[in-house]
């Protein structure tokens, strides 16, 4: 897509082209991955309507639950994309926020929800910013809910929380040594509905770092990743100060 050439007309242009490119992208991805679910309830539904009444049991204990698991992450997906719909259009509240105290606050609150896991969890920096407080906190509870996510399956999980004031910006990087990604596919990790590990690995709708890119961007800022396949991954993004 070509760059707007610097004018309030070609601006308007550019932004309504790539508002319509996202669109289509958006709306073939998300038919794309309610097609899976609805084929499952309905081929698994069909075979227990088709199957004799002495046979039904052994079969419905069999089929239900995969019926039920096909519907809850229809109802996962369709709840994310009504909270990336949420945090596009909710008039934003500024306010002072201290970024360590709202990252404490949310890391308590995921601890509080996982008592059988022991993660070591740091956070550094004491830094206020100017934002919404309601919506950087949905930021955190993404990023960190990811590192959490992310590091299910390692023996001594780390997860570091920084803040700190870089020129003009400030800037909030999470860490953990968690699984890692392909640096090469980064483009679409804050794309709607756009995974990079398989959903027998790690569960989610692929819409949480959609959600942060949004609220970050209508705060004025940026969001970008670090990760390799050996493991490992940061997510940070910046705030003007």
């Amino acid at each position: 897509m070509a760059e707007p050439d610097g004018t309030a007309e070609g601006r308007a242009a550019y932004n309504t082209n790539k508002a319509d490119a996202d669109l289509e992208m958006f709306a073939h991805a998300l038919a794309h991955d309610l097609r899976a679910p609805l084929r499952a309830i309905g081929g698994f539904s069909e075979l227990l309507l088709e199957t004799p009444p002495g046979k039904l049991e052994p079969l419905a204990r069999e089929y239900l639950p995969r019926i039920v698991a096909a519907t809850t992450r229809m109802a996962q997906l369709l709840e994310d994309l009504l909270e990336l719909s949420r945090v596009a259009n909710v008039p934003i509240a500024t306010q002072q926020v201290e970024l360590a105290a709202l990252a404490k606050s949310v890391v308590h609150a995921i601890c509080a929800q996982h008592p059988e896991r022991m993660v070591d969890v740091k956070i550094d920096g004491d830094i206020k910013v100017k934002g919404d407080l309601s919506l950087l906190r949905t930021a955190l509870e993404q990023l960190i809910g990811n590192a959490w996510k992310f590091t299910s399956q390692v023996a001594q999980a780390q997860i570091r929380i920084q803040c700190e004031t870089k020129g003009a910006e400030v800037v909030v990087s999470i860490s953990d040594n968690g699984a890692g990604f392909d640096m090469r596919q980064s483009h679409r990790l804050f794309q709607p509905l756009q995974r990079l590990h398989r959903a027998d690995e790690f569960a989610g709708s692929g819409v949480g770092l959609s959600i942060v890119n949004r609220i970050i961007d209508r705060h004025g800022g940026r969001v970008w990743a670090d990760s390799s396949t050996a493991g490992g991954a940061t997510f940070s993004f910046s705030l003007p100060c």
